[in-house]
Parts: structure tokens; sequence; C-alpha cells
């Protein structure tokens, strides 16, 4: 599947397109945007077929890309821009009724034009007047003029269309969390930090951090102990992504070491210690990212994890508090859509 079948998978739906001519906001004039067009395959090969040969036939280099038909015109500029093209087309075709979409990058206009087709040759009838279509939105630069039985139709702005469907490879996230575990130590607070990176939409892999923001104590007869707990986690990150949504969960899995520190403060009388303790956290998690614009994302986190051992604080070989088995954590945060 194509880099921009990823994209655009979240943008197809079914159901009849609204007819009309947008304009949408225009681009920079010195934008290089070369001569390609990207062309949505239709269920008929023939119509492709026509409507390539038209386009090469003024001069255009074109291509036919495997995904679904979008149901709004203004993602036609995404599709492009993906493609580094010109202008990306799409066709619905619903037999007595057919809607041609254009997503003209050069001028940043989008074109839903209604076309009632009556020639025999339906299929060159369609690229034909699609090309003069195209052509008509490449030429004048500030309006196409709408046919009479076309009617204006709303649309949101392209960024505002895309803001949650943007290629997100690499996110790196930053969080406060707080979380803790049955044993005595209460509840501790964290900083957490997550790479992820995502080469398929639905699979990849995260490498997140967290560290002690402070102590956890614990105190007795013989004195007191500071506890600082923190760990590193790698494994496979799972996106459970929805059509047009802003609010995107997924699922992650992680093992990695973990480092407690115990700091002993004796009473009068006795000896302070000081122990280091490295175990294994494996550590499961669900999370969630709210888009709130093409770059930045508000993360919320829930994760449930354990550890390979029970970690034990005692003072003078007396168990006192254990730590980790089971773990529980909460964190709010940002991530930003680094690629």
């Amino acid at each position: 599947m194509s880099i921009a079948a990823l994209l655009w998978i979240a943008l197809a739906s079914s159901g009849p397109p609204a007819d009309g001519v947008v304009a949408a906001e225009p681009v920079a004039a010195e934008v290089d945007v070369g001569d390609r067009v990207v062309v949505v395959r239709n269920p008929d090969p023939d119509l492709d077929a026509r409507l390539l040969a038209e386009l090469r036939f003024l001069g255009f280099t074109s291509e036919v890309v495997d995904v679904p038909v979008p149901r709004d015109v203004a993602a036609l500029h995404d599709l492009a821009r993906v493609h580094d093209a010109a202008a990306a087309i799409a066709i619905h075709d619903g037999g007595d009724r057919v809607t041609v979409w254009i997503g003209d990058r050069v001028t940043g206009k989008s074109v839903a034009r209604a076309l009632d087709p009556t020639q025999p040759d339906r299929a060159r009838e369609i690229a034909v007047r699609t090309v003069e279509l195209l052509r008509a939105s490449l030429v004048e630069l500030q309006h196409v003029p709408a046919a009479p039985e076309a009617e204006v139709a709303s649309s949101p702005t392209i960024e505002r269309t895309l803001s949650a469907l943007v290629r997100a490879r690499l996110v790196i996230a930053a969080m406060g969390a707080a979380g803790g575990a049955p044993g005595g130590l209460g509840v501790m607070g964290h900083v957490r930090a997550a790479v992820r990176y995502a080469p398929h939409r639905h699979v990849g892999v995260v490498l997140s951090g967290t560290a002690p923001l402070h102590a956890a104590e614990v105190r007795g007869p013989e004195g007191r102990a500071d506890v600082y707990a923190g760990w590193i986690g790698l494994g496979p990150w799972f996106g459970l992504r929805r059509r047009d949504a802003r609010a995107l969960p997924d699922l992650s899995l992680a093992v990695g070491p973990a480092f407690v520190d115990m700091r002993g403060h004796a009473a009068a009388g006795r000896t302070s210690a000081h122990a280091r303790v490295v175990d294994a956290m494996f550590e499961a998690t669900a999370g969630l990212d709210v888009v709130l614009s093409r770059r930045i994302r508000l993360r919320l986190e829930a994760s449930a994890g354990t550890c390979a051992r029970t970690v034990r604080v005692r003072f003078s070989d007396r168990p006192v508090a254990t730590w980790c088995r089971p773990h529980a954590l909460g964190a709010i945060g940002l991530g930003v859509v680094a690629w």
C-alpha cells in the first residue's frame, strides 16, 4: 500500500458528494508543484485510461493511485501534496449523475462539478470534461465560474479537514505522571517521555522513559528511607485509528529495566545505608491522542505493569515496604508530530 493510501484511508466514506465550486485558501505562486496530476482510481478502468490519455495530451504526467474515493473535495489538496503533484482528481460516478472533484495546488482552489453525460462514449466524455475543468482551474487564477446547475458547497478549510489526519511517523511526547503500587510506598510523581515511530498507520514501535519527580518516603523506628523509582521500556505500538477522528486511541507493550534507588537516613545510634536495585518492568499502556492542530496533540496514557520480582525496602533486614507488583500509572502531556 502506498504512502498516500495510508493517509487517505481516514478520508474515505460512502455517500453522494455535493455539487459546487469552492474557493479554497490560495497557495504561494512560487511553490513549484510541477506538471504531475494524480487520479483516484475508478471502478471503471476504461474511464481511468481515457482520463490519463487526455492528461498526457495536454502535457501532464499523470498517475492513478489506489486509495478510497474521498468524501471531501478539500482533502484532495493533501493527496496532491503527498505526491508532489499540481492537482488531484476524484470522480464520483453514480450512474446517471457524475461529480468531478479537483484539488488544484497551483491556485489553491477546490472544484466540484456535476456532469450529465449524454454521449455514447460515456467514459471519453467524462474524461474530456474533467480535463477541461482542470485546465480552466489552472488558467483562471482567481475564480472558476460555476455551471448553471452547480451550487456553492460549504467545505472546511484544508487545514481543519486534515488536522487529525496528518501523517505521523514520528511523535515525541512529554508528560507528567502519577502512579503507585500496593506495598506502602504510596503515590509517586513522575515525568514521562515517549518517542513513537510508526512506519504504518496502525503499527509501530515506542520507546518510553519514566523518571521520578520526588522520593517516596518510608518511616520506621530505625529511621527513614527515601525511595526513587524509574524505568525504561521498548516495545510494539498499535494505532486504533477511526475515520475522521480527532481522538486517536492506541495500545502499546513495553519491557525494559527498572531502577529503584533507596537512601536510608538512620535514627541515632544506627547506620545509614544506600542500595540500588535493577529489575525488569513489563508494561501495557492504553493511550489517546487528542488532535489540537496538525502538529500538536494532547496525550493521555493509562498504564499497568509489573516487575520480574518484588522490590523490597528493609530496615535492619525487616521488610517495611514493597514496590511494583503490580504497578499502575496515569499520565497527561503534549505530543509533537516531528515527521
